[in-house]
């Protein structure tokens, strides 16, 4: 709906294309930072089950799921 409102079409719908068509040609104005927060476990299963390569390394199943989120929250705590 954003986009739309834009005008902005979905299929180009890429930070730069909507931050361009939100902020228009006027540099002055545009932002010098974009945060985008996603929830950690919505990306966490996002990225396993969308990403095949994972799937080789712990297998398709609710037990390589959980050695995945282990091996991603020991590495977090790691630089911590």
């Amino acid at each position: 709906e954003v986009a739309k409102g834009l005008g902005v079409p979905y299929d180009t719908l890429h930070l730069p294309v909507v931050v361009s068509a939100a902020y228009g040609g006027n540099h002055s104005s545009k932002p010098k930072f974009i945060i985008l927060l996603r929830n950690p476990l919505e990306r966490v299963h996002a990225a396993y089950f969308e990403y095949a390569h994972y799937h080789g390394k712990y297998g398709n199943h609710a037990q390589g799921f959980l050695a995945y989120v282990k091996e991603q929250v020991g590495a977090m705590m790691a630089c911590a």
